[in-house]
């Protein structure tokens, strides 16, 4: 004969297992780290993020901070960057990473302005095709994911 009294003993200790594994996963926090300890990422242990810090060296403190809030808070719906080739890098990361979409300005590289001189030619990562654009005729802002740097 079935101990159906035996079975929901165990069902209830079962539900009082997952209880106390729920409470723990939810006092529970990682940290990734990326960039030899340069970018570093907290999340709950439901997968929530609750913290970004990137290194002072990659962007102006006060940006820095002011990007790490609003990505941790995900409140920044784009990026946008005009500077360096590892602030791209970075740029690029963050927004894969998160789904935040961004745009780079590329006008510092031109020389003549018209596309004559071909010095502003870039190169971009477009549908799986890597394709040269110039950046005083095509851009000067271009999408930041299809960027390959400078």
């Amino acid at each position: 004969m079935v101990d159906f009294m035996g079975m929901m003993k165990q069902a209830a200790e079962l539900k009082s297992k997952m209880e106390a594994m729920q409470a723990e996963l939810d006092n529970t926090e990682v940290e990734g780290v990326s960039g030899g300890g340069m970018v570093s990422i907290k999340l709950s242990g439901k997968g929530e993020m609750k913290s970004v810090r990137i290194d002072e060296s990659l962007i102006k403190p006060s940006d820095r901070e002011i990007l790490e809030d609003l990505i941790a808070q995900r409140k920044a719906d784009a990026f946008f960057t005009c500077g360096s080739n590892r602030l791209l890098k970075l740029m690029q990361r963050l927004g894969k990473k998160h789904g935040i979409p961004g745009q780079v300005a590329m006008e510092q590289i031109m020389v003549c302005g018209f596309g004559a001189c071909y010095v502003c030619m870039r190169t971009f990562e477009v549908d799986g095709q890597r394709v040269l654009r110039r950046v005083c005729r095509d851009g000067p802002v271009f999408n930041m994911q299809e960027a390959v740097g400078w």
